[in-house]
This record gives C-alpha cells, structure tokens and sequence, in this order.
C-alpha cells in the first residue's frame, strides 16, 4: 500500500526494490503493475501491485514488506512517465512491451494498447531534461524560504540567494528557479557563514534585504 503522498510519484512500470523483515540480509525487484485508482478512506492508502519473482518461495501471502520506488524527475521536479507510444503491453506483466501483436509470453494474454489500460498513467509534459541538483547539506530552510550561499564568478566572496525548491531526491534537492548549471554553491558550513554575517549586521538569512546583498564572505 502506498500513502496518497506518494502515488504522485509512482508509475506503471516502475522498478521496485523492497525488504521484509521475515528474510534479513535480503532485497528483492518488482516492477509496478497495477496501481488502484481508489484511496482507503481510513488509512488514505492505495493498493500497489508489484510483480516480483519468488523462484524460491521466500516471499508468503500477507507478509509486510518496506518498498523503495525510484523515480525520474524532469527538470521542473516532476515525475516522468515511461514512454510507451507506439508499444502493445502485458496487462498483467509491465516488463513485457512489443512492437508488435502477440500474446504475453508469461501468461498469454493478448498484448493491448497502453490507453486501453486505465491505471496507465500518461505523460503530461515533455519536458525529459535532468534536473538541476544541489546537495541537501546547502540550503538554509526555513519556512517557506531556501537560501543558499553561490559563488560571486571570478572573485572569492559568496552572495546569498533565494531559491524554489522542488522535491528532496535522497540526498539532493531539486532546483526550480534561482540558479543556472555550473554556479558554485557552498555545500557545507552554510550555518557558520550566516551566524558570522548576522554578527557582523550582512544580509543573512534573518536579514536577507538583495540592498545589503553584496559581497557577503571572502576566505
């Protein structure tokens, strides 16, 4: 079952790596196969299929199981969505896709176009561009605020800058505006640059009025 804040994150066809407590020391890959359009109104969780091979009989009915969904981002932090124009699926079986007609070479059944199956869901963007990162260590957060510390090009002083975050990605943050591949961030020690600036009456993050925002650090 996956929360409702994470089904905005989950696609059909989307490799799955989980454990279960019932066998230690191992994981095990699925790939999503049905994700139900429905939330249970009292946990505000919907069912998740994944299919997962069991040659070996470990996996039971019922176990309970910590799943990890890793999914691609665009570079406005949204999730992208397998491309199956032109394909003929499994509908019991994502890991088959074919170019052509045929039967699912697992369970027979005819392979169908992805908009016959309603659990798929579409694209909406085209947008396939790799998100800008910056480590999770190098935005000051508070509130509804992001301000990092970005290298002034050909000088050795830092500027405080406002940024939009999008989604954490592990140990990285999205970035939606404020910042251009390339720029230098500090990633580290952010926390000790703003407490010096706040003594010394700089732009910080408690004052970050752009008029003062100038030539904040020098090492």
């Amino acid at each position: 079952e996956a929360y409702e804040t994470d089904l905005p994150w989950i696609r059909y066809g989307q490799r799955v790596e989980f454990i279960t407590q019932a066998v230690p020391g191992k994981s095990f890959q699925g790939i999503v196969s049905f994700i139900n359009p429905f939330l249970d109104a009292s946990t505000r969780t919907a069912k998740v299929r994944v299919n997962v091979e069991n040659n070996e009989a470990l996996l039971k009915p019922g176990m309970f199981v910590t799943a990890y969904v890793k999914s691609a981002l665009n570079s406005k932090g949204e999730p992208i969505s397998p491309d199956y124009t032109g394909k003929l699926l499994c509908p019991m079986h994502p890991e088959i896709v074919s170019n052509s007609p045929g039967n699912c070479p697992i369970c027979e059944m005819t392979l169908v176009r992805p908009d016959s199956l309603p659990f798929i869901q579409a694209s909406t963007t085209k947008d396939t561009l790799p998100p800008l990162l910056i480590p999770a260590t190098a935005p000051l957060i508070t509130g509804d605020r992001a301000l990092v510390f970005v290298k002034d090009p050909g000088t050795t002083t830092f500027t405080l800058r406002r940024l939009r975050l999008g989604p954490r990605a592990e140990s990285s943050y999205v970035v939606l505006e404020g910042l251009s591949e390339g720029e230098i961030v500090v990633t580290n020690g952010s926390f000790k640059i703003d407490a010096d600036l706040q003594i010394r009456g700089r732009a910080s993050m408690i004052n970050s009025d752009p008029a003062q925002n100038k030539a904040l650090h020098r090492h």
